[in-house]
């Protein structure tokens, strides 16, 4: 087959699981694309990589971010042509058409950034089986009658024990309005579709504050640190509503004996 001077064929196996990848973490450096795509064996060679990039910038397909007051390297957003390229391979669903556009101010990025190492640091753990984007959470949201009760930031799966585990996730960097974490607390509280929920922070102080407008929930809900969470993840100490524990695999253990 020939093709036109200056277009681009695009391969399955590498092009799109690179545009996927980009279109559900919104905001990726070069260094967390190397990473996810080492691991999800879609690349082994970083030089490969990068040229496959730079092709997918100059065809516009992704778009380059130069942030060096967040990250050192480049980082990547997904265009409308990238998009449109998935949508028509059905390499995502039609709803990432309105939604993939992210807001690109600096809290945003950052908060996908790190989202994305946590996202890697269970990856790397062994323990992750599934993890839904929070574009996946929201499509499911508006286009099916099984939603979730809230846009989580991403809703994982976990195996403990032999034992699959479903979390809802959310990681907290900038604190809301009093009205805003009531408005959620009810919502997670008729929450059906999953019944264990982690909240990660910043710091501990944001943790504290947060913690204190759901504790009178009797909801399965955790608390930590997200750096921490990074390093020792299910070893991680949290903290419950009324109760703190020594690590989450202890409180996930709890919650399984208390049925």
């Amino acid at each position: 087959m020939r093709y036109f001077k200056g277009s681009i064929k695009l391969s399955l196996d590498r092009d799109h699981a690179l545009l996927k990848q980009v279109l559900y973490s919104g905001f990726v450096s070069q260094e967390q694309l190397w990473d996810f795509m080492v691991q999800t064996g879609c690349e082994r060679s970083r030089h490969a990589l990068n040229w496959r990039i730079k092709r997918l910038v100059d065809h516009g397909f992704l778009k380059r971010h130069v942030l060096p007051n967040i990250r050192q390297s480049f980082v990547y957003s997904l265009t409308s042509e990238g998009a449109r390229e998935l949508i028509n391979l059905e390499q995502c669903h039609a709803g990432a058409s309105g939604s993939y556009k992210r807001n690109s101010d600096g809290d945003s990025v950052v908060h996908a950034l790190d989202l994305n190492d946590i996202h890697l640091a269970l990856i790397r753990s062994g323990v992750l089986r599934k993890w839904k984007s929070d574009l996946e959470v929201r499509s499911q949201n508006e286009f099916t009658d099984y939603g979730y009760a809230k846009d989580y930031d991403a809703v994982v799966t976990l195996e403990l024990t032999g034992a699959l585990i479903e979390i809802a996730l959310e990681y907290e960097r900038q604190v809301k309005s009093e009205a805003r974490y009531q408005e959620i607390v009810g919502m997670i509280q008729g929450e059906r579709q999953v019944c264990l929920f982690l909240y990660l922070f910043p710091d501990y102080h944001v943790l504290s504050f947060v913690r204190h407008f759901f504790r009178y929930s009797r909801r399965a809900i955790y608390f930590g640190v997200a750096c921490e969470f990074r390093q020792h993840l299910l070893l991680t100490s949290v903290q419950g509503p009324q109760v703190a524990y020594a690590s989450l695999k202890q409180a996930l253990g709890a919650r399984a004996e208390a049925g």
